[in-house]
């Protein structure tokens, strides 16, 4: 399944529950929530979920797993040795406006996921301070007053956000732990 269709799913998932906030929003709070090292619970994401989205309805037991596909989804793609995590953005069908509006979304989001999450970070590394810089100077970006955007400069700004997130992942998160079940050979 390519992330485009994560997208549109995850657009169709926040309109069921009547959510104010941008479906961008609630991968990129998650996503900021696990690079930080932290976990919720099944029923603190669908919570956590309602509160990011400004959502008017409860899920269903339907849209309930479609939240925790959100979550299973994202953190095996920041797990991913290939590290093929990516934004749950629009793809190029879509106007550039729309993907920039997702993207400011996507990235305030994941700041907020970040810096909520508990971790203390009194002792984070001048490369992490510097990419929470770079992604703050992208959430806060005035699209209207901005150059005109090329896809070439979409591409890298998503990019950067992507190889943000992973290092990110890297950096507060243990590698996952090798199989124990695997016999030892003497």
């Amino acid at each position: 399944m390519n992330e485009t269709t994560h997208y549109e799913r995850l657009t169709d998932l926040v309109a069921t529950v009547e959510g104010v906030m941008h479906p961008a929003a609630l991968q990129g709070a998650l996503a900021g929530h696990l690079c930080a090292g932290q976990r919720w619970s099944k029923a603190q994401f669908i919570m956590q979920s309602a509160v990011v989205l400004d959502s008017k309805v409860k899920p269903d037991a339907a849209g309930q797993q479609e939240f925790l596909w959100v979550y299973d989804s994202t953190l095996e793609a920041l797990n991913a040795e290939d590290m093929s995590f990516l934004p749950w953005l629009p793809d190029n069908s879509h106007a550039m406006e729309s993907r920039l509006e997702a993207l400011t979304s996507w990235v305030s989001a994941f700041l907020s996921g970040f810096g909520t999450s508990g971790q203390d970070f009194s002792t984070m590394d001048d490369d992490a301070k510097e990419i929470l810089s770079d992604l703050a100077a992208i959430a806060t970006v005035d699209w209207d007053e901005a150059e005109e955007a090329s896809e070439d400069d979409w591409y890298t700004v998503v990019e950067h956000a992507r190889l943000s997130a992973v290092h990110l992942f890297l950096a507060y998160n243990e590698p996952p732990k090798a199989d124990d079940t695997e016999p030892t050979t003497h």
